[in-house]
């Protein structure tokens, strides 16, 4: 996800992590790597201190591990950090667990199944892009 975030124009693009994968996460495109053992609290005040150096706001998450805390969290991160102007947030479950607090906060789930509205986007995204992307190194997968 990293790796598409970076081809669509996303920055900065923050995760967190265990520090010992640094390297290889700002090798596939994050800018900043934050230890996933950080207290909501510290999380939020440092990734407000990185969105502030870059004269930026945070409008946007993709919380991939969608557990209840993380998706508060998530809630959290744009309400504190968007300046007002509110966010999105992907959660990647069919289950969303938190409420917005207003409108200006839109949560939705993004969960990768089979479905026939979704078989011409695919086809085009592996068919026309993705191939394509892998071939010339533009994305990479793990190991």
């Amino acid at each position: 996800m990293i790796q598409l975030a970076k081809l669509s124009g996303f920055s900065p693009i923050i995760t967190t992590a265990s520090l010992s994968n640094t390297d290889a996460l700002k090798k596939i495109g994050a800018t900043h790597v934050l230890g996933r053992d950080l207290s909501a609290n510290d999380l939020i005040s440092q990734v407000g201190k990185i969105t502030d150096s870059m004269k930026t706001s945070l409008e946007y998450v993709y919380d991939v591990v969608a557990a209840e805390a993380t998706q508060k969290l998530s809630v959290d991160l744009v309400q504190t950090l968007s300046h007002n102007k509110g966010g999105y947030i992907a959660v990647a479950s069919p289950h969303i667990l938190v409420s917005p607090p207003s409108d200006k906060i839109k949560i939705a789930k993004v969960f990768g199944a089979p479905a026939a509205y979704n078989d011409e986007l695919f086809k085009y995204l592996y068919q026309n892009l993705l191939y394509g992307w892998l071939e010339k190194g533009v994305i990479v997968v793990s190991h």
